[in-house]
């Protein structure tokens, strides 16, 4: 895979990880608008209604739209199952801490550390700290692709085919397409882009 490949899925992943850890704001819906090109980016909805949707989807299990973004839940029906306890080996191994990311208050008190978003920022620090350590590199790149495989691929593909059938706002029908992208990624593709 090219330099340019890696970064670019790094970035996909990155902020397709922002988009479940992080309610809408004006900030995260501008920082899509400047990486999408005019009419492949998000809609013009009311911020109010893409937030409403956010809890809808994410937090209250009460509403019919609701998905829960863990792995062990995804997996194994049930909260800090094995997927659970092996993804967070894998960050205790790399000093990856899920509490220093920027994400809702909620995920971080929480800290189960299978949540998908979790698991995307944890696979594009993984792509971005090969470029930044070229001593390290290939066993960066060796974990990233087995944590993909185990980890990402192995459920998200079908958490964004759930979300296609949940989602109501351009916002998360564009989130359910980046999921399934990421999900999909194979090590040594090209550099095509990623999203719908």
């Amino acid at each position: 895979m090219s330099d340019d490949a890696r970064r670019e899925v790094a970035t996909i992943a990155e902020l397709t990880a922002a988009l479940y850890l992080k309610a809408p704001s004006e900030e995260l819906l501008a920082e899509l608008k400047e990486f999408f090109p005019a009419g492949k980016g998000p809609g013009t909805e009311p911020l109010e209604l893409l937030r409403r949707e956010y809890f809808e989807l994410f937090f209250n299990p009460a509403t019919e739209h609701f998905l829960c973004p863990f792995e062990s839940f995804a997996r194994e029906r049930r909260y800090w199952g094995e997927c659970a306890v092996e993804v967070g080996e894998f960050y205790r191994q790399s000093g990856f801490d899920p509490g220093t990311l920027l994400s809702d208050v909620h995920w971080k008190n929480q800290r189960m550390p299978d949540h998908l978003g979790f698991e995307l920022a944890f696979f594009s620090a993984l792509l971005r700290s090969a470029e930044a350590q070229p001593d390290e590199a290939k066993a960066l790149l060796a974990t990233a692709q087995y944590f993909h495989a185990a980890h990402i691929r192995s459920w998200a593909g079908d958490f964004g085919d759930r979300l296609e059938s949940r989602a109501r706002t351009s916002l998360y029908r564009l989130l359910r397409g980046l999921t399934r992208e990421v999900a999909a990624w194979v090590p040594g593709s090209s550099g095509r882009r990623l999203y719908l």
